[in-house]
């Protein structure tokens, strides 16, 4: 059984990230800034599909190569 993120989890890797709400939203493939809103105040649900695109992110933010 899988469980699903919470608005406050996606808030608070949004904000590690640094991302704006508009940021995030083109990062992870939603057309518009309200879509991030409607997550964070728990009306609108993580995909799986984005929850890859946010790991994707994390391990890319990881292994970055200066």
């Amino acid at each position: 059984m899988e469980v699903q993120m919470t608005a406050d989890q996606f808030r608070q890797w949004r904000k590690k990230h640094n991302f704006s709400q508009k940021e995030c939203a083109e990062k992870l493939g939603y057309k518009y800034r309200s879509s991030i809103s409607q997550i964070e105040t728990g009306h609108l649900s993580v995909t799986k599909k984005v929850e890859l695109l946010m790991q994707f992110i994390d391990f890319n933010s990881q292994h970055k190569r200066f």
